[in-house]
């Protein structure tokens, strides 16, 4: 349970992805995809110890790891995509709750007040 998170993590922040975006995504991602690992190699070992020749079993473990790396690749690839909806939603949610609760006019007044305050302020400094 320790390699997935891990690895994850140094993936993403070595892409440079911004340390909470990266807390995010382990946090979000990291559940399913540790299921997803029992379910491919708890039945892999057991097959593999059980019914292939010793001299095999390094070449099976081998080529389920390849699938098992692609898989980790994918996901990972699709938390950033995951990452970045739900940012973008995120910030509608909030533009739609205050034009809601503040009210459009009541909005834009405001930010020509700041707007307004600022020139202000750089012309007198």
């Amino acid at each position: 349970p320790l390699y997935v998170p891990t690895f994850l993590t140094m993936l993403w922040k070595l892409e440079g992805t911004p340390w909470p975006k990266v807390q995010s995504m382990v946090f979000n991602e990291v559940p399913g995809i540790i299921v997803a690992e029992w379910a491919l190699w708890v039945p892999t070992m057991l097959v593999t110890f059980r019914y292939a020749p010793v001299k095999f079993q390094v070449l099976v473990i081998n080529v389920v790891n390849v699938v098992w790396q692609t898989f980790l690749s994918f996901m990972a690839a699709k938390a950033h995509g995951n990452a970045d909806k739900n940012r973008e939603r995120t910030n509608t949610e909030v533009d739609l709750y205050l034009e809601t609760v503040v009210g459009h006019d009541t909005l834009e007044q405001r930010r020509s007040t700041k707007r307004n305050w600022a020139n202000q302020q750089n012309r007198q400094g």
